[in-house]
């Protein structure tokens, strides 16, 4: 990920001039990306937690269902790989989880745009 997403440094456009709305809007776009992924993981976890129970509990139960519970507790597995990854990448980069009132931030940069 561009830490210049990130950061709280504004962003150079291509001719090298820095652009402060550019750079607000990215801060405010991996807040959301964060928010995102917190909320996602949660239920991930309750998904493994219950996939390891069954899988724990599966006495009796067929050779498929138990092949179908292990692919789906991989991939829960994997997917919350990669939320854990954005977490740690905005938590590193200083951006974290923090209420924000979105028509708010959004009509301030659309008035940062108006004006540049």
């Amino acid at each position: 990920m561009d830490n210049s997403i990130v950061q709280n440094e504004p962003i150079a456009s291509p001719g090298g001039e820095r652009n402060p709305v550019e750079a607000k809007r990215l801060r405010l776009l991996a807040r959301l990306a964060y928010g995102m992924a917190h909320e996602i993981r949660n239920p991930l976890n309750i998904l493994t937690w219950g996939m390891e129970s069954l899988l724990a509990g599966s006495e009796g139960v067929s050779a498929q269902s138990i092949e179908i519970l292990a692919l789906m507790k991989d991939a829960a597995v994997r997917a919350d790989a990669v939320v854990h990854k954005l977490l740690q990448t905005t938590e590193q980069s200083g951006i974290g989880f923090e209420d924000i009132e979105i028509d708010r931030a959004l009509a301030d940069i659309h008035e940062e745009l108006r004006n540049s």
